[in-house]
């Protein structure tokens, strides 16, 4: 952490003073949505849940191996949640009121949260929290800062 050479330290604690810390989450959190909401389709199309676990087994064998002809990744009998993309492509992520969601905008998601479980579905694991902090949260985080105090973030 470096200071700007020309900046005495009263001039840093008047910055630092007027810092919106609430605006600065949300600065943070617009430029990451979008990778947020791709990272958990990812997941999803792994076949894991927001808990890093598969999601519960399809009961028809049948529709089993065709899933998995179309995917793979999952394994034999774990779902994807996919089949035509209209899910995934509904997959975004709100910030409202502090709070972030994770949805569907797709006819199908009631059902498929009655199913496999809003919590299931919607959030990253651990494995994808992890690389959403350092591949998107962490760049854009240091920008915010250095561009709020006059810091460089070295």
């Amino acid at each position: 952490l470096l200071l700007n050479q020309t900046m005495t330290f009263t001039e840093l604690h008047q910055t630092i003073s007027k810092f919106n810390a609430e605006k600065f989450v949300e600065n943070v959190y617009e430029e990451t949505k979008e990778p947020l909401a791709d990272l958990n389709a990812v997941q999803l199309l792994q076949g894991l849940s927001a808990k890093g676990k598969n999601l519960k087994s399809y009961a028809n064998a049948e529709y089993a191996a065709y899933k998995n002809q179309l995917n793979p990744l999952p394994g034999y009998g774990n779902p994807d949640l996919r089949l035509t993309g209209a899910f995934y492509r509904g997959i975004y992520s709100a910030f409202n009121n502090g709070q972030l969601e994770i949805n569907s905008t797709d006819s199908k998601t009631a059902d498929l949260q009655k199913k496999y479980g809003e919590d299931n579905m919607f959030g990253l694991s651990e494995k994808f929290r992890i690389e959403h902090v350092k591949e998107n949260i962490e760049p854009v985080f240091i920008r915010e800062i250095e561009a709020a105090t006059g810091l460089n973030m070295e």
